[in-house]
Parts: C-alpha cells; structure tokens; sequence
C-alpha cells in the first residue's frame, strides 16, 4: 500500500492546508471525512486498511507515527508556538470555553492562562478538531477520570513527546508544580521567588535525576510498544457505533 499525495485533473499536486488532512489524504484509497474527528477517522482507516495487533509493526506503525506528528504540527499551525504569545493563550482558554479568555481582567497574563487550562480536563486531540472546524469549544469533561476513559474509549492519544512540538505546546503540556496543600507553585521558567528554600530544591533535583536514571532505559525500549498498544484502545465496538449513529 502505497501513500501519495493527490492530484487534480490537470495532474498538479494539491497540498491540504491542514497537516491532518494531507495525513490522511496521503493514503487514496481511504475516504478521509474531515468533519470527523481525527481520531475515529483514524480508527476507521484502520480497520480499512486491515491493521490489527499482531501485524501493526509492519504495516500501520508508520501510519500511527505520522499520524501523531500531524497532530503536533497542526496543533503548532492552529495555536502558534511562542510560549510568550498571550493572545495563543487566551485563544486555547476560548476552545476549552472559558468565557473572557480575549478581555483583560483575570486573563492578562500568560501563566494566568495556563493554570486555568490546567484546571480544565480536556483532549488535546478534541482541541485540534475544534479549532479545525470553526469556533465551537472542545468537550470538557468533569474529572480527569472521565475524561481518562473518553480518551482509552476513542484512542484520542495526543503525543507528549514529539519532536515537533513548538514551546506554546511543550509549556502547556507541562504539569504546574504544586506544595504538599496542593496549592500551585512558580513554573520552572519563571524568576523563583527570593525566599525559595534551596535545600527543598537540591533535593528535589537529585530525586528527579535518581528516578530518571532508573527509568530511561525501559523507556527506550518500551516506548514503540507503548505507541502502538495505544493505536488499539479503542474497540471496534465503540468505533463502528458511533459511525452508525452519525450515518
């Protein structure tokens, strides 16, 4: 099965604007809905395709890999990359419907933003959609739980590791740090404050460092698996249900 890239009648190659639909529009035999979500399209693909468990390594890994760069590079294209980028922020706070996200008042500062969104359970993949399709906010769901079981339930696994992600993202992947009240504290890019306690800081490094040491190894060689396992978490069950529902 090979990919390509489509052509009009006169033979020129179009380039989709979204890196989601060159994704998938890179495979012809498969008809890409873009008013889907991303990730029922690509299940659907899947099973198009044949793509199961035991043969996923030879054939649908490069699918599922490129698959998620094209999340990250949309997300970049959709959202900007610049960490110091207030309006980006504010723009991310108005797609998981917080109200007043492009006035002034509480939403005037970057970090303001940010600690909003960390309050707020939502897909990152949904987001993408949303703001691919026009102007209606993601779906925010009530607890990390639930929104825990959306996201094995649908395979809307957003990459948090991918070389393409831009500084907006990586900053806002980055879980704020909390005291033992659970009450946030200063973000690892911003001045500490002066009556920082060192000595909680040193140990915290050597902690870090000492778990990362033990870690990298398995990381390395479980992470492929880990990528494609995930590929799969959504049953065929749930998929082929909500397409029938939406024909």
């Amino acid at each position: 099965m090979a990919r390509s890239k489509g052509k009009n009648t006169h033979g020129t190659t179009l380039e989709p604007a979204s890196h989601i639909e060159r994704f998938f529009k890179s495979y012809p035999e498969f008809d890409f809905n873009p008013l889907h979500s991303s990730a029922a399209e690509f299940q659907r693909m899947r099973r198009f395709y044949g793509w199961r468990r035991d043969d996923l390594l030879c054939r649908g890994s490069e699918a599922w890999g490129a698959y998620r760069t094209a999340l990250v590079k949309e997300f970049n294209r959709l959202f900007g990359t610049d960490e110091h980028d207030l309006l980006a922020w504010q723009t991310l706070c108005r797609f998981v419907g917080l109200q007043g996200s492009s006035s002034r008042g509480n939403f005037a500062t970057c970090d303001f933003c940010r600690e909003a969104l960390h309050n707020r359970h939502f897909s990152l993949v949904d987001l993408v959609d949303a703001r691919r399709h026009g102007d209606e906010p993601a779906q925010v769901f009530p607890t990390e739980e639930a929104l825990q079981e959306y996201t094995k339930r649908t395979a809307s696994y957003f990459p948090h590791d991918n070389s393409k992600a831009g500084n907006l993202l990586k900053r806002l992947l980055r879980r704020p740090r909390k005291d033992m009240a659970g009450n946030p504290i200063t973000f690892p890019s911003d001045p500490p404050p002066e009556n920082r306690n060192q000595k909680v800081k040193s140990q915290a490094s050597k902690m870090k460092e000492a778990s990362s040491s033990t870690k990298v190894k398995d990381a390395r060689t479980t992470k492929k698996h880990r990528m494609i396992v995930e590929a799969f978490e959504a049953t065929d069950s749930h998929v082929s249900v909500e397409f029938e529902a939406e024909g």
